[in-house]
């Protein structure tokens, strides 16, 4: 016999019956069961898992091309201004003939 117990009434242990045993048995395996279904159907790992992450990395990257070129084209703009402002005659001076 085992010495699982319970509280009866009062609050006092109670011994728990063969029958009561063998029920909280067959929850325990049904539980346990359930358990590692449900543990298995979590770290299952997801049918379009390879689809998502590519979609997420090319979109990743994509907003870094994209962010890229914009810095790329305001900083031609910002070369460009500066160039115009610095020499208004359009002359190239002789520093950027050496440079180019």
């Amino acid at each position: 016999m085992s010495e699982l117990q319970r509280k009866g009434v009062g609050g006092t242990d109670v011994p728990l019956t063969p029958d009561e045993e063998a029920a909280l048995d067959a929850e325990l395996a049904a539980t346990d069961a359930r358990f590692g279904d449900e543990l298995a159907q979590l770290l299952r790992v997801p049918a379009d898992l390879q689809q998502r992450t590519t979609v997420e990395v090319n979109d990743g990257l994509l907003a870094r091309s994209s962010l890229s070129t914009a810095v790329d084209l305001v900083g031609l703009g910002w070369r460009t201004i500066r160039l115009l402002a610095a020499n208004p005659s359009g002359e190239p001076d002789q520093a950027e003939e050496t440079t180019t």
